[in-house]
């Protein structure tokens, strides 16, 4: 989930925590899922992902192209389109694709409650 909320924030990068990302690199991601980064994004703690959810990450990176859109933004994931990520790209069946849905969807309900938070204008 809190990769999720991050990612809604603009504030989750990948690489090395030695390495800082350019601004334009920044930039050209978040505008790849519509997302515009405004002032400086700074974070007093690290964000650590846990080796077991590296798959589930890896999956919603992939599915960035399959959000519904309605008048106020995002509404959700268009699930059929994940499917098809889910079984073509990772080639995911069973037991293995419930649970990297289930993950999904965690993270698509902290992500739509991150943005909706930021519409009625609250804070970090």
């Amino acid at each position: 989930m809190e990769a999720a909320r991050l990612w809604a924030r603009g504030e989750l990068r990948t690489g090395h925590d030695d390495e800082p990302a350019p601004e334009d690199r920044i930039a050209a991601a978040l505008a790849a899922v519509g997302l515009v980064a405004e002032g400086e994004v700074v974070r007093d703690e690290p964000f650590y992902l846990w080796p077991e959810h590296v798959a589930a990450l890896q999956l919603w990176n992939q599915v960035q192209t399959q959000w519904r859109v309605g008048l106020a933004g995002r509404t959700g994931f268009d699930y059929p389109g994940i499917e098809v990520v889910m079984r073509r790209r990772f080639r995911l069946r069973g037991r293995e694709a419930d649970e990297r849905f289930a993950e999904l969807q965690i993270m698509e309900r902290a992500a739509l409650a991150e943005w909706a938070r930021q519409r009625e204008g609250g804070k970090g």
